[in-house]
């Protein structure tokens, strides 16, 4: 069985050599970040990919994917809770990440959990590739993306079933850092 880290964090130092004991970043613009993240298949799935997150100049963060392994077709794409691929099943990561308490929706709605990313469509091969712009989310202000994880499922999200969107069994886990700024 694959061991996945739990609760990971990531600190950044910037300023110029500061020892300081903070880790709240005062800082008027959020500094650029880029976080890549390797996805793995759940036992039994011979899935592999990474997922690259930036920060967006204009607030949120881009979350480009690339996996291979998976069978033909879409899947459901979630953020979920908790930073913790370590159960058989995936249900470690416990459910969606929804800070709001919206409903279950697709990715472009206006209300959703945040963690609604829509569906991976994997080709013939096996291999998916997709990319989304999450505005109202980042890696550092809550509701923030760190110290969660990514979840793929084995069958396609309707975007209507509540709370899942019925996307079935998790397939594949990544653990997200938690991120933290020092000045």
């Amino acid at each position: 069985m694959k061991k996945h880290l739990l609760g990971l964090t990531l600190i950044i130092t910037l300023g110029t050599g500061c020892s300081c004991d903070t880790v709240t970043s005062t800082r008027s613009k959020t500094p650029d970040i880029a976080l890549e993240i390797p996805i793995h298949g759940l036992p039994n799935h011979e899935i592999q990919g990474l997922i690259q997150v930036q920060s967006h100049p204009n607030g949120g963060v881009v979350i480009s994917t690339t996996v291979d392994g998976l069978t033909p077709g879409a899947h459901g794409y979630h953020i979920h809770e908790a930073p913790n691929c370590n159960s058989l099943d995936g249900t470690s990561a416990k459910g969606h990440f929804n800070p709001h308490g919206h409903p279950h929706a697709g990715p472009y709605d206006q209300q959703k959990h945040v963690g609604d990313l829509g569906n991976l469509t994997a080709d013939e091969s096996g291999h998916a590739e997709d990319s989304i712009h999450i505005d109202n989310i980042n890696l550092l202000i809550e509701p923030s993306l760190g110290a969660r994880s990514f979840i793929i499922h084995e069958k396609p999200d309707d975007f209507i079933t509540q709370p899942t969107g019925n996307s079935g069994a998790r397939v594949a886990c990544a653990t997200i850092p938690n991120v933290i700024i020092l000045q």
